[in-house]
């Protein structure tokens, strides 16, 4: 097998063509795998469950290295679900092999699966370590593949010495394939949505890293031949040294290899010698997640332990922690400093941008890392230093993106749900007599849930706390929902009145579909890979005969609907924001709130009451609260929103309370 020292370029056509096991097999041959032994398996062999052999049509061993390292394994479905695919995992996660199945129905959907072990503790008496099998999941639309997914199918080039190896660069690949972005991932210290939209406006984005850009990428040339198995010694001498005078550093070793794991192996000074803040160094590409038992070095160490005691200490308010592949920066100021962190694959970096040209992809690294940003800041009253600047910069975005939600939930989103619930009844009860007050309490009760039901799946799906990446629930997801409506009412807000009389305000499709998602949250599915979530949330086999809160909310929801025209206007309220910068509709992200964001919105909804316009209302602002007041009587000034939001019309609902009126 004649090694590829470097991962060649895919584009959409490649992609596209992997439409039959011979088009696959054909591509692993391009990507450096020996195909030369293919061999149709039996799914029997393998002591499957019969349900899980009964619905593979076809399963084919596609690739294989000359010491049976590492097996790439064709797996044709009837359908492709959670069960079959953790079985298979599970059933070859038991051998001595490593695996890369590639999981397929009709090949116009492939998932890669990676067959990962993780070692973990055993609960209970006696309990010791043990070892779970993880399958990695990336999916690829085959006719409608991105730039992500060429970026992660690019990097399965095999470029390793041998299968041990090769299944170690797989690991990595598959790990960083899911990145919130295409050049950084950030879990829960910035904004993803600051990070990509207002970064470019700091003064910081217009400074040149040419020059940085080829020493670094002369550096890294070939980095996991050049360094990969080295001592650390090698590796601080030959890369992180050099780094750190190029990142604007004066380093200074502070521990040897191998010595005390809590103290930092760096650190790092300005030109006058003052302390910016310190860095934790291992091998190359080495585990950073915990203990690795393949880092002769330091293999009981465990990075975010070591981080964790350093900011504990105040050793810096910043840290880094690098294997010279993946960079990460640890705040001290973060909600968890163990596992919040912002990284950034520096060879994916370098591979993303041009021959001279830099371009986002190594700014990502560039800014963040170099002393400049953790200097600290001249004025007083800005933050300590330039990363928190970006800190406060994301909170500052978050803030007003929660504050402009909940000021949606109350003034659109919960009248159109809840006029969706009168709406639905006024059609079904032909008398047309006004609902009763105890109508209007239970329809308020209803309408209370439905929003939050949604919020939390709009943050769970967001944070990848339900499996959004694979194919099955997506094609379920809210996600899935909340982008075929954007699609349709597309990003001018002022253009949305009129595309939504494009949906019905009689048929229910969105209803239904939401209705089976609850299910899948409230009772589990194998199928789609989601657990049963408890907590009553999500209800949806309620008693029939108790009187009990939840359960009579659970009997409405099952009993009413919300017709499509009022259900996508709200979804796309909850799903949508105008952008600050460009004005056009743009999707919440999500991941920047914070759980007290959305259980703001609920409880300030429990102070309030469901109403029906008597007359034509507007809004006022006495006192600094506001109220619903005749139309006839608002004066201009007299209400702080705009008047297309704050009218309400004769017949429709609002949100009031005995003391103010929303």
């Amino acid at each position: 097998m004649a090694q590829l020292t470097a991962d060649i370029d895919l584009t959409t056509k490649d992609i596209s063509s992997l439409a039959s096991p011979d088009a696959v097999a054909g591509f692993l041959g391009r990507l450096g795998y020996p195909t030369g032994r293919r061999e149709e398996l039996a799914p029997a062999a393998f002591g499957l469950a019969p349900e899980t052999a009964d619905a593979i049509r076809r399963m084919e061993l596609l690739a294989e290295d000359d010491e049976r390292f590492l097996r790439v394994i064709l797996v044709q479905l009837r359908s492709i679900t959670a069960k079959a695919r953790n079985e298979l995992a599970r059933n070859l996660g038991g051998r001595n092999a490593d695996h890369l199945l590639i999981l397929t129905k009709d090949f116009d959907v492939l998932e890669f699966v990676l067959v990962d072990k993780e070692t973990h503790q055993r609960r209970g008496p006696g309990g010791g370590p043990g070892v779970r099998i993880v399958p990695r999941v990336v999916t690829v639309l085959r006719k409608a593949s991105t730039h992500l997914d060429r970026r992660v199918l690019r990097r399965l080039t095999w470029t390793g010495k041998d299968g041990l190896d090769q299944f170690d660069k797989l690991r990595s690949v598959f790990e960083a394939a899911h990145y919130s972005d295409k050049y950084f991932q950030n879990r829960a210290l910035f904004a993803d949505h600051y990070l990509e939209t207002r970064l470019r406006d700091d003064a910081g984005w217009a400074d040149d890293p040419a020059s940085a850009f080829i020493a670094v990428r002369d550096l890294l040339s070939d980095a996991r031949a050049h360094w990969s198995g080295k001592p650390e010694q090698t590796v601080r001498h030959g890369l992180y040294e050099p780094l750190w005078k190029l990142l604007g550093f004066t380093a200074k070793a502070a521990k040897a290899p191998g010595e005390d794991h809590l103290t930092p192996d760096y650190e790092l000074q300005a030109s006058d010698g003052t302390l910016v803040t310190v860095a934790f160094c291992y091998r190359w590409d080495r585990w950073l997640d915990g203990p690795d038992l393949n880092d002769p070095d330091a293999p009981e160490e465990n990075p975010g332990a070591a981080v964790v005691s350093a900011l504990a200490d105040g050793k810096a308010r910043w840290i880094i922690v690098t294997n010279g592949k993946y960079w990460r920066l640890y705040s001290r100021d973060a909600h968890s400093r163990s596992t919040n962190f912002y990284e950034v694959d520096l060879e994916e970096a370098l591979l993303a941008s041009g021959e001279t040209d830099p371009n986002e992809a190594f700014r990502y690294w560039w800014l963040f890392f170099r002393r400049q940003a953790f200097e600290p800041l001249p004025e007083a009253d800005r933050p300590a230093c330039w990363l928190d600047a970006i800190v406060r910069g994301s909170r500052d975005y978050a803030k007003r993106l929660g504050d402009r939600l909940k000021d949606r939930v109350f003034v659109e989103i919960f009248p159109h749900l809840a006029q969706g619930f009168l709406h639905d009844r006024k059609r079904r009860i032909c008398h047309g007599q006004p609902p009763a007050e105890d109508e209007l309490k239970d329809t308020f009760e209803a309408t209370l849930t439905l929003p939050y039901r949604l919020l939390f799946l709009l943050y769970a799906e967001s944070r990848d706390l339900l499996p959004v990446r694979e194919a099955a629930y997506k094609a379920a997801s809210l996600k899935q929902i909340k982008e075929e409506i954007a699609e349709h009412l597309g990003i001018a807000e002022s253009d949305v009145p009129n595309k939504l009389k494009a949906f019905s305000d009689a048929d229910t499709t969105l209803y239904d579909c939401l209705t089976r998602l609850f299910a899948v949250m409230d009772r589990g599915d194998a199928v789609l890979n989601v657990p049963c979530y408890n907590g009553g949330l999500f209800l949806t086999r309620p008693d029939a005969e108790s009187a009990e809160r939840e359960q009579r909310i659970a009997r409405f929801l099952l009993e009413h609907k919300v017709p499509d025209r009022y259900l996508a206007v709200a979804i796309d309220r909850l799903a949508r924001d105008v952008d600050e910068k460009t004005f056009s509709l743009a999707f919440i992200d999500y991941k920047s709130l914070e759980v007290r964001h959305l259980g703001s919105i609920y409880e300030g909804l429990l102070e309030f009451k469901l109403r029906i316009a008597d007359e034509d209302l507007g809004v006022a602002t006495e006192k600094k609260a506001e109220k619903y007041i005749p139309l006839a009587q608002v004066r201009p000034g007299r209400g702080k929103r705009g008047a297309a939001t704050a009218i309400v019309r004769k017949g429709e609902v609002y949100l009031s309370n005995d003391k103010a009126e929303r």
